[in-house]
């Protein structure tokens, strides 16, 4: 009974500090905006300039292109997508946190990952994210993925 007590009050004590609201998101939008920044010259090549696409990349994770407006949009490679940058959370999940924000580009048929001939690779499904990732605006008052905020916790035995 003493642990339990204490368990709890220490959870609602990190509760109270961390609110519950979003954090899930948060966390995964942060994870997917440093790995972006990480490595987004060194296993992203421009995909317009044919010296980078020339040479092999080590650990490729797929490409960058400008899109009509001129900013990067990142066609991450499926596999990459689904064991590094979403490590840690369920890649489904993350897939609709992408969409419901509108930060991954669907193909025209509405499936979330597209078809596009790449160097190297030839034709492969990848993730087309957006680079309004990196615009906190446009990512502002985020749910959690489950949906559901904690607002009471029970601990049993």
């Amino acid at each position: 009974a003493e642990i339990q007590q204490s368990l709890t009050k220490h959870f609602t004590t990190w509760l109270d500090r961390h609110g519950s609201e979003g954090i899930e998101d948060e966390q995964v939008l942060s994870q997917i905006r440093q790995y972006l920044q990480t490595y987004g010259s060194s296993r992203f090549p421009d995909i317009e300039d044919a010296r980078q696409c020339e040479q092999p990349v080590a650990h490729c994770a797929g490409f960058r292109r400008k899109n009509k407006s001129g900013e990067y949009e990142w066609l991450v490679l499926s596999e990459v997508f689904k064991n590094e940058i979403c490590r840690g959370f369920d890649s489904r999940q993350v897939i609709a946190l992408l969409k419901k924000h509108k930060l991954l580009n669907p193909d025209p048929s509405g499936k979330t990952s597209v078809s596009t001939r790449l160097p190297q690779l030839g034709r492969v499904r990848c993730f087309q994210l957006s680079n309004l990732i990196f615009d906190q605006s446009q990512v502002e008052h985020l749910g959690t993925l489950s949906g559901t905020p904690v607002k009471n916790i029970t601990i049993c035995n």
